[in-house]
């Protein structure tokens, strides 16, 4: 196929479709992928540190039993009961 100028408009209106879609895309579609990953990532990374801090708060509540005695029953053995 070559260029001929009654093959001109095909070029035009080709190039024109590309660029209004390269517009739609990118200032459309593409901030709100955007906007969503982020939304996923925070709401991933919330969770990440949720599960952290009940494994920090269950090993706390585990240190006790692995010494033996908890604070109360220490405490009622060394005689300080009601």
């Amino acid at each position: 196929m070559t260029l001929r100028p009654d093959n001109y408009y095909e070029l035009a209106v080709g190039l024109v479709t590309f660029l209004v879609t390269l517009f739609v895309v990118g200032k459309l579609l593409i901030p709100r992928l955007q906007k969503t990953l982020a939304e996923r990532v925070d709401a991933i990374e919330g969770g990440i540190m949720r599960a952290e801090e009940a494994q920090a708060k269950a090993r706390n509540l585990e240190r006790p039993r692995a010494t033996g005695r908890s604070p109360a029953r220490r405490g009622a053995a060394a005689g300080g009961g009601p």
